[in-house]
């Protein structure tokens, strides 16, 4: 699992992969 140069464990479940993703993109929009 790999975005924007960040990697993550892909033996990590779904769910919180997922909302790890959500938090990074909000952190995102807030820099903006």
């Amino acid at each position: 699992f790999h975005t924007d140069g960040l990697y993550v464990k892909t033996d990590a479940p779904p769910r919180i992969v997922f909302e790890f993703f959500i938090i990074q993109v909000m952190r995102l929009d807030e820099d903006v």
